[in-house]
């Protein structure tokens, strides 16, 4: 009998040991801690982000402005030589461009007001 209470004993304690590293897994603040991590980053990130299109790349836009400012291209032309230059974006692309700098049609008017008297 005292054999068997000594086995008894020794895989009680074995099972308390395998149990307390069980709930030293799940003890509450680690799951608070989890729970808090998760909730920062929830509200850390921007859910409405960005709406629409994603935005040209500022490299093309750069040489867009430089083609306009260079050349007096209209929209249809300067979307022409990009395409030779391997860019494919629409005329209604480079003007947004250009509007954003600034460029609009009288600049375009004013490079070209030479031609146009020639022209006439």
């Amino acid at each position: 009998m005292a054999v068997l209470a000594d086995k008894l004993k020794a895989s009680a304690g074995q099972i308390a040991r395998q149990m307390k590293r069980v709930i030293r897994i799940f003890q509450p603040e680690p799951v608070f801690k989890w729970h808090r991590e998760m909730l920062r980053r929830q509200w850390a990130f921007n859910k409405r982000g960005r709406r629409g299109r994603p935005r040209t790349d500022k490299v093309l836009d750069r040489l867009v402005v430089r083609l306009a400012r260079g050349n007096g291209w209209g929209n249809g032309k300067t979307e022409g030589e990009l395409l030779n230059l391997g860019y494919r974006i629409s005329d209604e692309t480079v003007g947004s461009f250009l509007r954003r700098h600034t460029i609009a049609l009288s600049h375009w008017l004013k490079e070209n007001s030479e031609v146009q008297l020639v022209h006439e």
